[in-house]
């Protein structure tokens, strides 16, 4: 996703007036698998960045263990937006 995050802002905005849902549902409802986790991701990075490595991070930390290679992969990744988080 090359568009300025302010444009994709502005054609979810037009997508939810045309069709009563935003662009991460139509993906979560259309995509499924890797494919959705990639297209929401890369979506969230671009509107919210903070809250997608939030969510990043929480997953990595989810369940009984946590997995420490990607949890220390996603910390060295995105250090800058770790004070937003």
């Amino acid at each position: 996703v090359n568009s300025p995050p302010e444009y994709l802002k502005m054609v979810d905005a037009k997508y939810v007036e045309k069709y009563g849902y935003s662009l991460w549902r139509a993906m979560e409802k259309e995509l499924s698998g890797y494919a959705e986790k990639a297209a929401v991701f890369t979506f969230g990075m671009k509107i919210k960045p903070a809250e997608t490595v939030a969510k990043l991070l929480e997953s990595t930390m989810a369940g009984i263990g946590t997995d420490e290679l990607e949890l220390s992969a996603a910390v060295v990744r995105y250090q800058r937006l770790l004070p937003e988080v």
